[in-house]
């Protein structure tokens, strides 16, 4: 008879690390949650920086075009100033030459009178000719008036570019008060960026240490994953190595046991070692997880390198490492009844050999997912796991 994969053996064999990894890979998922999380916040965090920096970018950007628009200015009223004051100064110079032209022309009437014979009444000198007394008092006055009206006309106009050049020279105050104030700006802007530049490379950094550190917990997720893909598929392999048994059973022999077994019931099979029966068939608190477990065989206490014997004569279906069994044989011995026997140090038989009954088939030891060297045994019914007690 073919013999049906055992159930409970593939979901939960004793020790098994399938639970184990699957607490490990539940744990890496919130691991890599919390990176992610934090990768976010980094990138966040760093998209503010980023988001600061062009500001304060576009703000020296803009500084720079206000200042030279400020600086333009500045230069266009320094240009328009110049020949204001160069008028200014050309115009004091006609005053100043139309005064002294006025007060030669006094002194000379003065000093130079027609004959030499008259003087003028503004002088308080009296000609004993009226007439001439008459004529140079007019003309005097006649050069007097044009003197004075050509003066009253160049600084009407001189008071007219003085008002220009102050209004000039004003603006121009506020033009480079306006281009410090710029200048100062774009100053402030560019001390704050560079004080923006460091906290800005951190976060860059930070975000790559973030993006490494996620990197680390996927990779190690992703090999709990495989080592649990690899631990299933060895399971699936198992059963299917005990699914297509032949059905061919050894015939018993009178192969001497290894020592003293414990007490037997009469069942179909021997002890496979001498030892004590430590933790029996059923559900027991893991001694690796610590959760409540099926226990799918027995543990004996044999001492470690002391040497399994086959529970009955059979044919071997596998034999190499199987997962937390470590490294195991399973023996079909026929009928649907198989046995296994993991946790070995050493393997003393290979797949497809013929056992007899107390045949050496490898030595104890402590492989897998164990606590210590003991034997773990266990006995299935057409590929389901029952407790050993009754087969022996």
């Amino acid at each position: 008879m073919a013999l049906t994969a055992p159930v409970t053996a593939q979901e939960d064999p004793d020790p098994r690390n399938e639970t184990e990894l699957r607490d490990a890979i539940g744990h890496a998922s919130v691991e890599e949650q919390a990176a992610i999380d934090q990768v976010v916040e980094v990138q966040t965090r760093r998209a503010n920086l980023e988001a600061q920096a062009n500001t304060l970018d576009a703000q020296v950007s803009d500084a720079a075009v206000a200042l030279d628009a400020a600086q333009r200015e500045v230069e266009r009223i320094d240009a328009a100033l110049a020949p204001v004051r160069a008028e200014v100064e050309r115009i004091r110079g006609e005053i100043e030459g139309a005064k002294r032209d006025f007060e030669n022309a006094a002194a000379n009437l003065y000093t130079n009178a027609s004959n030499g014979m008259y003087v003028l009444p503004v002088l308080s000198y009296v000609s004993e000719d009226p007439t001439e007394t008459v004529v140079a008092d007019r003309y005097l006055k006649t050069v007097s008036g044009d003197v004075q009206r050509q003066t009253d006309q160049l600084n009407a106009l001189k008071d007219d570019l003085e008002h220009a050049k102050g209004e000039l020279d004003a603006q121009r105050g506020r033009a480079e008060e306006a281009r410090a104030a710029v200048e100062a700006q774009r100053a402030e802007v560019q001390r704050l960026r560079s004080e923006l530049e460091p906290v800005r490379t951190a976060a860059a950094g930070e975000e790559a240490e973030e993006n490494r550190l996620l990197g680390e917990v996927r990779a190690r997720k992703d090999e709990f994953e495989g080592e649990l893909a690899t631990l299933q598929a060895e399971q699936a392999a198992l059963a299917t190595l005990v699914s297509r048994g032949t059905g061919e059973a050894a015939a018993a022999s009178d192969a001497p046991s290894n020592g003293s077994p414990p007490p037997s019931n009469g069942g179909p099979f021997i002890w496979p070692c001498n030892g004590r029966v430590g933790s029996g068939f059923g559900y027991r608190v893991h001694p690796i997880t610590g959760a409540s477990r099926m226990h799918t065989g027995v543990d004996m206490g044999c001492g470690n390198g002391a040497p399994i014997g086959a529970a009955a004569g059979g044919v071997v279906m596998s034999a190499g490492w199987n997962g937390g069994y470590g490294n195991a044989v399973v023996i079909d011995h026929g009928n649907g009844l198989a046995t296994l026997y993991g946790h070995q140090s050493r393997i003393a038989v290979s797949q497809g050999a013929q056992v007899s009954t107390g045949q050496t088939i490898g030595y104890v030891g402590s492989t897998g997912l164990s606590t210590g060297p003991h034997l773990h045994w266990e006995v299935w019914v057409n590929g389901s796991p029952v407790d050993p007690m009754g087969y022996v």
